[in-house]
């Protein structure tokens, strides 16, 4: 365990190494409902790695502790993932192992992943869901990132 999170290391191929750190919920509040928060901590050579994606890394280490001593009643699980740019072997791994983490994946009500914390967009804010439309989610943080954000 760390800071309260249960540490899960693991091997996704020869060229990296995921890591994946759980929050459970606050067991007399727990929904059965798991939230998963993605990010990437590898680069490629000649990039700005601090961009892409040093800043996601950051962001994601932050948000666990800013809520480590938080009760929620959804289970978070933040992976650190490897291989991206290596046909998302990472990415493919965790998917793939999910439940030898404990991580049902029925249970799971979304997927948030933080990219490129630190690139500049015209709205200092920018939100793409998987399937380029808009859902509530997306309207919801769109319209906090425009309060939050000058244009």
């Amino acid at each position: 365990r760390l800071d309260g999170f249960e540490i899960a290391p693991y091997d996704g191929t020869s060229y990296g190494r995921n890591v994946v750190a759980i929050k459970d919920a606050t067991q007399d509040i727990n929904n059965g409902d798991t939230l998963i928060i993605t990010t990437h901590y590898d680069s490629v050579l000649n990039s700005v790695g601090a961009n892409d994606n040093a800043s996601g890394t950051a962001a994601l280490l932050e948000l666990a502790n800013a809520i480590k001593g938080e009760k929620t009643d959804t289970k978070i699980v933040f992976v650190f993932l490897s291989d991206t740019y290596n046909d998302y072997r990472g990415a493919r791994y965790f998917l793939s192992n999910m439940q030898n983490l404990n991580i049902n994946p029925d249970k799971v009500i979304g997927v948030i992943n933080v990219e490129k914390v630190g690139i500049n967009t015209k709205s200092g804010f920018k939100l793409i869901t998987s399937d380029l439309k808009h859902t509530v989610v997306s309207e919801i943080l769109s319209s906090y990132a425009k309060r939050i954000t000058k244009d």
